[in-house]
């Protein structure tokens, strides 16, 4: 049985956007956006791949586009596509660490390169939220450790897009922070 295991961090290339909302959906969504670039996947955990600081904000979204992979062959039974994982770690309701993760080749046994392939899959149910730091992860995971030691894959290109709803402070706590702002304050001599 292959297990869930994975990856190595690596420096990302990250782009935020903002996109227009829906007419009947609430408030402004934003996305940011993950160019990869030969990122390597071990096996093991789920390894983080990126820190995105996208501030207080609920994720609503994950979608990955054109995303092309390479699986490797290190001990003469290669890894297979559908073994590639990719995903973000958020916070749930208890403030607890989530590791929402999709396949971007579910049920596909290629090795080598494989790809492209893109997708869509709708967290905003999940109600999953930035750390206290206003930050979620990017992970890259592989479904199998073949013993080597050595990357499971790459992925090669693509993008991993996060769509996010920015969350304002309550209002009681908005006025606490103006009130703070209009205190008078003192003058200190020199």
């Amino acid at each position: 049985m292959r297990l869930m295991l994975a990856i190595l961090m690596l420096v990302p290339a990250v782009h935020v956007t903002s996109v227009a909302t829906a007419q009947n959906t609430p408030g402004v969504f934003d996305e940011v956006i993950y160019e990869f670039n030969d990122d390597l996947y071990h096996p093991g955990s789920p390894a983080v791949l990126a820190d995105l600081g996208i501030g207080p904000a609920k994720i609503i979204e994950l979608r990955w586009n054109d995303i092309i992979i390479e699986t490797y062959n290190n001990v003469g039974i290669p890894n297979w596509a559908a073994e590639a994982w990719m995903g973000v770690r958020a916070v749930d309701a208890n403030g607890l660490p989530v590791d929402q993760m999709v396949q971007p080749f579910p049920n596909n046994y290629d090795d080598g390169i494989v790809g492209p392939t893109s997708g869509t899959l709708d967290v905003s149910v999940l109600d999953l939220v930035t750390n206290d730091d206003g930050l979620i992860q990017l992970l890259l995971a592989s479904g199998w450790d073949d013993g080597s030691g050595e990357p499971a894959g790459s992925f090669l290109s693509g993008q991993l897009i996060v769509r996010y709803e920015q969350l304002v402070p309550a209002p009681g706590a908005l006025a606490l922070i103006g009130l703070t702002c209009l205190s008078p304050r003192r003058r200190r001599r020199h």
